[in-house]
Parts: C-alpha cells; sequence; structure tokens
C-alpha cells in the first residue's frame, strides 16, 4: 500500500539526498530527466509528475538538502538558459524557461528560491534576457536563406538602368529561392 511505497521511496531518498546536492549529478541527470518530462510538449500544468517529484523532495529529505539541491538545479538551468545556442525559434532557451516555470509553480520550492536564490545577486535578471537571433552565424540565416538575390537593375558604370531585362532561368531560380527564404524567415519571426 502507500506506506510500504512511502517508506521505500525515504530509504531511496536517504541514499540520494547527499548525492542530489553535487553540481556535476543535478546537472546532468536531475535537470536532463525533468527536461524530459516536458519534452512531450503541451503546458507545464499537464506534468504533475515535477510538481509530485517537488513535494517527496521537500518530504523526505532535509531542508539543508532540499535547498542545495534546488539552488544548484535552477543555477544550472540559469547557466543553460544563458549559453544555450541562438536558434531562430529559440526552441533551446523556450525548454529551460518551460522547466523554470514548472518549478516555479510549486509553492514551497517557490518561496525558497524567489527568497534565497533567484533575487541574490540579481540572478533572475538573465532569464529575462532574450538572446537576438538575428545575427547571422548564429541565427542560421544562412539555412533559412541560403540563396542571396536582388534585381540587376544597374549597368557597368554603377548607375541604375532604365530598361527592363529579361530575367534569365537561372536568375529565375535564384529569385524564387531567396523569396521562399524570405518567407520561412518571415514565418519564424511573426509574433
Amino acid at each position: 500500500g502507500e506506506p510500504t511505497i512511502l517508506i521505500t521511496l525515504a530509504h531511496i531518498f536517504n541514499n540520494f539526498s547527499p548525492l542530489m546536492c553535487k553540481v556535476y549529478l543535478v546537472e546532468d541527470v536531475l535537470m536532463s530527466f525533468l527536461l524530459g518530462i516536458l519534452e512531450g510538449g503541451g503546458a507545464v500544468e499537464a506534468h504533475p509528475l515535477i510538481q509530485q517529484l517537488l513535494d517527496l523532495m521537500w518530504l523526505l529529505m532535509e531542508d539543508y538538502e532540499v535547498h542545495e539541491c534546488l539552488k544548484q538545479l535552477l543555477m544550472s538551468l540559469l547557466r543553460a538558459y544563458r549559453f544555450s545556442p541562438i536558434v531562430p525559434d529559440l526552441g533551446l532557451q523556450i525548454h529551460y524557461l518551460r522547466l523554470t516555470i514548472a518549478i516555479l509553480k510549486h509553492e514551497k520550492s517557490r518561496k525558497y528560491l524567489l527568497s534565497n536564490v533567484l533575487f541574490d545577486v540579481l540572478r533572475s535578471v538573465v532569464f529575462f534576457y532574450i538572446k537576438s537571433p538575428l545575427r547571422v552565424e548564429e541565427a542560421g540565416l544562412q539555412e533559412l536563406i541560403p540563396t542571396t538575390w536582388w534585381p540587376n537593375r544597374f549597368n557597368k558604370e554603377g548607375k541604375e538602368s532604365k530598361e527592363v531585362k529579361n530575367e534569365s532561368s537561372e536568375e529565375r531560380l535564384r529569385r524564387r529561392a531567396y523569396e521562399r527564404g524570405c518567407q520561412r524567415l518571415k514565418k519564424r519571426i511573426e509574433v
């Protein structure tokens, strides 16, 4: 029954609690596990397993162990968010923010983190910084718009030509590829 499960979990947490305070284990194992829970998508509320795990941590671990584990977890999330590569859809940053929100939805964890971790030395400011995906090399613009094109309206002297030239088939293909890339970019940055 339920008491047997709690006794078993208490024994497990008794052995693993000291390990859950180690930075490398929190970052590599716990954070990866929690991110995996949210990977399916959907609303954060649709994943009650995170809330249940936090409830168990507060119930079965010593307060100082929970405090250290949550601090390491949030600092790992902060680092991962801050140093995540820039991609046009901001997918990685959104993933880390979703986990942060899921953790902060747990009342006891939220109270501890807001009063002792997040606003200590202005750490929360990092979560408000959104990296712009518009830098060419980092944003993947070359993948979005692999071909550049512009109308050939200038003559050999660099002056604007008034005569309309017929497009060659190669130039037409370049223009269409360029326009498709521009449309993909517009779709990704629409609000």
